[in-house]
């Protein structure tokens, strides 16, 4: 709450304009105009069990799409930032020199899958589902417990492919602005039955493997 507080003042102070939304206090998106999205703490239960896994997050929208977002690992102390057609840049806080990174090419075989389940019973096993039958493309499937964070590892190219089914905003659009720009192909699949739809992050090279 006092990390949202801290975002909630900044940019009021800088953006007087600007709509907000955020996890803790809620808002609203501006879909004409400017807008900020935000989540202060993204793998709460994994804080509170200091469990290494968390990550802040926030993007800027301009009518209603992306434009830039930036991503915080606190376990690692490293930014990402992402910025519409510039790519993605990072940096350990106690650096001073952005490194522009994008994705490596995996192996033939995909390395790691990274999930976030849904949030619903339903969800889940359309979820479970999915990774079901990537299994055959995979040597391992792992979650974080943090989306945001697994949204910056797949850009550092630590995972090389990402499933994300959520129904919030501040859990998937700052990375997914990390993704694309890092040189992610999106793909989704729905299932109307548990109003649940997964986006797929994948390596080009990969995409129509995931078909």
């Amino acid at each position: 709450h006092k990390v949202e507080t801290y975002f909630r003042t900044e940019l009021a102070r800088e953006f007087p304009k600007d709509t907000i939304l955020g996890e803790e206090e809620g808002g609203e998106i501006h879909v004409s105009g400017r807008s900020w999205v935000f989540d202060p703490l993204d793998g709460t239960l994994n804080f509170v069990r200091r469990i290494p896994h968390v990550a802040s997050g926030i993007v800027f929208l301009e009518k209603g799409k992306p434009v830039t977002s930036g991503v915080y690992l606190l376990n690692e102390k490293r930014i990402l930032i992402a910025l519409q057609g510039n790519g993605v840049w990072t940096r350990l806080i106690s650096q001073k020199n952005w490194e522009k990174v994008a994705l490596p090419r995996p192996n033939e075989r995909l390395a790691i899958v990274s999930f976030t389940r849904g949030r619903s019973l339903g969800q889940s096993k359309f979820v479970l589902r999915a990774l079901d039958a990537l299994l055959p493309y995979t040597f391992t499937v792992r979650t974080l417990g943090s989306s945001l964070e697994s949204f910056a590892y797949f850009a550092l190219g630590r995972t090389d492919l990402m499933l994300c089914c959520h129904t919030t905003l501040w859990d998937e659009l700052p990375g997914q602005l990390l993704a694309l720009e890092a040189g992610a192909i999106m793909k989704s699949i729905t299932d109307p039955k548990n109003k649940a739809t997964i986006n797929f992050y994948v390596h080009p090279d990969f995409a129509d493997q995931i078909d």
